[in-house]
C-alpha cells in the first residue's frame, strides 16, 4: 500500500514537474517574441515602412489624352500658354491659373497603397474664371511628372488634398491642392499638368518644386 501511494505520489510530483517545465517553455517563448515585436516598431524610425519596397514611377514619353463627351480637339481649344510655379497660366479668354503654394512633407497615413515617409508635394493651385460663361469643374485632370528619363508621380491623398469640382461662376475663383510623392532629388525638374475640361489646352507648370 506504500508503495503504491509511493508511486501515486511520485507519478504526481512528476507530473506537476513536466507541467511547470511547460510552463516556463511558455514563458520563454512569448518573453522571446516581445523582443522581435519591439525591433519591427523602431525598425520605420530609422527605414520608414514602405520606402524601401515602392516600385519605381513608371516611365511616360506623354500623358495619355482625357476623353470626355463633346470635347474640342486640341488644335480647336483655346490657348493658354506654359506657366511655371512662381509664373501662372493666363487664356485667351480670360481664364487664369496660379499656383499660390507648395509644400514639402512626407507620408504618415496608413492603409493600402501608403508608404510611410514617403516624399509628397502638395501643391495649392487657384483658379480664377475671367471668361463669361460658368465653368465645369468636374473633369478636372492634374498629373505631375519629373526627371529624366520622364516618370509620373504617384498622386497622394490625406485629409489636405482638395480636388475642384463643381462649377465656378464668370469673376469667381476657388483653390484646390494636388499632392504627389516626387523624390526630393528630383524637385528641381518637374512639370505639373492641368487638363482643365474639353474647352481649353492643357495648362503646364514647370520647373523647381522645392520650397
Amino acid at each position: 500500500m506504500s508503495r503504491t501511494t509511493g508511486s501515486v505520489s511520485a507519478a504526481i510530483l512528476l507530473m506537476s514537474g513536466l507541467a511547470l517545465g511547460a510552463c516556463a517553455g511558455g514563458s520563454a517563448a512569448a518573453t522571446s517574441a516581445r523582443p522581435s515585436s519591439s525591433a519591427t516598431a523602431v525598425a520605420p524610425t530609422e527605414t520608414p515602412a514602405g520606402t524601401a519596397t515602392r516600385p519605381p514611377d513608371a516611365v511616360v514619353t506623354a500623358l495619355p489624352t482625357v476623353s470626355r463627351p463633346g470635347a474640342k480637339a486640341a488644335s480647336a481649344r483655346i490657348k493658354g500658354g506654359k506657366g511655371t510655379f512662381s509664373q501662372g497660366v493666363t487664356y485667351a479668354d480670360g481664364l487664369t491659373m496660379h499656383v499660390v503654394g507648395v509644400k514639402q512633407s512626407t507620408s504618415t497615413g496608413q492603409g493600402p497603397g501608403v508608404f510611410v515617409g514617403a516624399p509628397q508635394t502638395a501643391v495649392s493651385l487657384e483658379i480664377v474664371n475671367g471668361t463669361h460663361a460658368e465653368l465645369k469643374l468636374d473633369q478636372v485632370v492634374v498629373s505631375m511628372v519629373y526627371g529624366k528619363p520622364t516618370r509620373l508621380a504617384a498622386p497622394v491623398y490625406d485629409q489636405s488634398s482638395r480636388d475642384l469640382s463643381g462649377s465656378l461662376k464668370p469673376g469667381a475663383r476657388t483653390t484646390a491642392t494636388y499632392q504627389f510623392s516626387v523624390p526630393v532629388k528630383e524637385l528641381g525638374n518637374v512639370v505639373m499638368t492641368v487638363d482643365i475640361d474639353g474647352v481649353h489646352s492643357v495648362a503646364t507648370f514647370s520647373g523647381s518644386a522645392r520650397r
